[in-house]
């Protein structure tokens, strides 16, 4: 039985070219050279978004031939679904794909099916997905539900030719693992303000009620009486009648109804204006550093929003750093208002939010297969806790106890091989682990390209490799090439935006070769990174396409420094660390051993100036050695160990049998 998804596709991309009097033949012909090179290099090398341009027509060789190299089966598997546990994560390269994102063209949006079009020219064997449902204020990170999918990521020519939009999602994770890539998606611990979930769930969530005078909360009470059990179900009763009477007026079972996306909408923005009417706001999230919770301040009348004051757990106002159209699952009762929760007092658990929580990602991979779960907003969860078990929460984050329980939920039912990936800028992989993490995002972003970011690299590189010849499962930190986050002001590290091809290029180059053995680093890069593009953090958090550059230089890089990766691979995991030679701090060169002799990576670390000669002085005598320009891909013969006039931001690779 064919794969009905599939099938859709041939036949609407079919349709879709005669509408528009293409010449099948000729876009077969497209086809079979795509599919030519595709077999013969496991990856094509159109830059990304020239990919985006190909007609639909033309992708179907290379979906037929990889459905038939995989036995043309009725479900596709994923390439990771038989493995005993999660431990491949810590072998993956992961690049971020933010769909809406990446329209073809200025003022339009992406979609799955078009995006699908970007997987076979990506280096990498993992996708990291960002949020697809749909959002409020444009935000993607700021979910409305996780039901109706964002318009915005769906291809309307597919979904008015009868491809819903559940099918053309299904199509893009089918593909990627038919690619031999794994697929997985973000989970947030919070939601926006007044998001479908909150709207359909009041239970799992924090209110408060303000006056007539929306001077302070009504009935003259105070903002903790407020939040105790029995307040909260009042709440709940009364907001129950005003969401019945909204569904029932648009003849609606639930504002998550799939198939009434258009009329959902409308009844949800007129329930949210009922609410506010009422006085009904949820509380929204504290900042990072926060204490308890957020404690109502007054009402704006000119912007008509409830504000918040916000305290660190040093006392400090916070409200700079606040999120004020978020509001947090309601994952622990008892937490106070702006300060740490006293230990003979502590918050207590809700298990019933927990319970819901934790069945987000099941439901997830039941309808489309996600192979691992990316939490995002947990950077500092082992700081915002009480104890060492991770259970008691200093502010109203999700804690290590709660993502211990999800991620466990997760792998349940047979579904060990499914990865956990934490949006940590820090190194401490070993205290993640134990809430059942294999990956953190890692703080390298955070670092200039120059000696101190080299030295930490080697020195993590150590640590992972101590803490991988262990018994168990593997884990690892990722080397961000770049973050969708890397524009954001407060870290403005964008390193196209300030390095160039070059300085992404070096980046990568660190990513792929400066691991060993167990001590190998997962890459992780951006849609984008592959030739120049820029664009990301706004496209996150506004309904437009990232800003396609598509510089061949860019791309040329890239795929050279993959290609040798590629090549060097099976002796990089058979490689012990020799060495780490600074050259005063423009330039370094380190050394790998493995049974065909010694690899030595050399960079210039800066940005304007040539090397004249860099002497790899530790070895002196050789039988033979070889160079490679990763960049170009451009080898040589050597009479000598001396490196001639190496340019800025570049870098190469000796190969010594001594």
């Amino acid at each position: 039985m064919a794969i009905r998804h599939f099938e859709k596709f041939f036949a609407i991309a079919e349709k879709l070219a005669l509408k528009k009097k293409k010449d099948l033949n000729e876009l077969r012909e497209i086809g079979e050279t795509i599919l030519g090179e595709y077999t013969a290099k496991g990856h094509m090398t159109l830059m990304p978004h020239d990919s985006l341009k190909m007609e639909y027509y033309s992708l179907i060789p290379l979906i037929k031939h990889l459905l038939e190299k995989h036995g043309n089966p009725d479900i596709v598997q994923s390439p990771v679904e038989k493995m005993p546990d999660s431990s491949w994560m810590a072998d993956a390269s992961f690049c971020f794909i933010n769909v809406r994102g990446t329209g073809a063209a200025s003022g339009t949006h992406g979609d799955f099916i078009n995006a699908a079009k970007l997987l076979p020219v990506l280096r990498v064997n993992s996708i990291h997905l960002a949020p697809f449902f749909e959002c409020a204020l444009e935000i993607i990170y700021g979910i409305d539900t996780l039901t109706i999918i964002d318009e915005n990521t769906v291809n309307a020519e597919f979904l008015k030719a009868g491809m819903k939009s559940d099918e053309q999602v299904r199509f893009f994770t089918d593909l990627a693992h038919l690619l031999g890539m794994t697929v997985g998606f973000d989970i947030e611990p919070h939601t926006s303000q007044f998001s479908r979930i909150a709207l359909e769930h009041p239970e799992y969530f924090r209110w408060i009620r303000l006056s007539a005078s929306r001077e302070e909360i009504a009935g003259k009470k105070k903002q903790l009486d407020m939040l105790t059990d029995a307040a909260q179900k009042e709440i709940h009763a009364a907001i129950k009648p005003l969401r019945e009477k909204v569904l029932a007026k648009y003849g609606l079972k639930s504002l998550e109804q799939s198939g009434k996306d258009a009329v959902s909408k409308k009844a949800h923005y007129e329930l949210i204006d009922e609410l506010i009417a009422a006085g009904f706001w949820t509380v929204p999230s504290h900042t990072w550093k926060g204490a308890g919770l957020p404690e109502f301040s007054h009402y704006v009348d000119e912007q008509e929003f409830p504000e918040f004051k916000y305290l660190s757990t040093d006392g400090e106002d916070h409200r700079e750093h606040a999120f004020g159209t978020l509001t947090p699952f309601r994952f622990y009762d008892n937490i106070p208002l702006n300060r740490i929760p006293k230990p003979n007092n502590p918050p207590v658990p809700n298990e019933e939010t927990i319970k819901y929580f934790t069945n987000i990602f099941p439901a997830l991979y039941k309808k489309f297969r996600f192979d691992y779960l990316r939490f995002d907003y947990v950077d500092h969860v082992w700081d915002s806790v009480l104890d060492k078990a991770g259970k008691i929460p200093i502010s109203d984050r999700i804690t290590p106890y709660v993502l211990k329980k999800t991620i466990a939920k997760a792998r349940s039912g047979g579904r060990k091989f499914i990865g956990a990936m934490a949006e940590r800028m820090g190194t401490d992989i070993q205290v993640y682990k134990k809430a059942g993490f294999d990956l953190l995002l890692g703080d390298d972003i955070l670092k200039p390209i120059g000696l101190p970011l080299l030295k930490d690299t080697f020195k993590l590189n150590k640590k992972i490799e101590k803490l991988n010849s262990k018994p168990g499962k593997k884990v690892n930190i990722q080397f961000a090439v770049d973050t969708h986050d890397s524009s954001h002001p407060l870290f403005n590290v964008t390193p196209m935006l300030i390095y160039g091809a070059k300085g992404v290029g070096m980046r990568m180059f660190i990513a792929r070769f400066s691991g060993w053995g167990n001590a190998i680093r997962s890459k992780y890069e951006l849609i984008g990174n592959q030739d120049g593009t820029t664009g990301l953090y706004l496209a996150n958090n506004k309904v437009v396409s990232v800003e396609w550059k598509s510089e061949k230089d860019m791309n040329d890089i890239y795929h050279n420094i993959e290609n040798t990766y590629d090549f060097l691979l099976p002796r990089l995991k058979k490689a012990n660390f020799v060495d780490f030679i600074p050259i005063q701090r423009k330039a370094a060169y380190w050394i790998f051993e493995d049974d065909q002799g010694k690899m030595v990576f050399i960079v210039n670390l800066t940005e304007h100036a040539s090397i004249p000669s860099i002497l790899i002085k530790e070895i002196k005598v050789f039988k033979c050695a070889s160079m490679i320009n990763p960049y170009t891909g451009q080898k040589r013969m050597m009479s000598h160990l001396l490196v001639n006039e190496l340019p800025p931001l570049e870098c190469r690779i000796v190969f010594i049998q001594v």
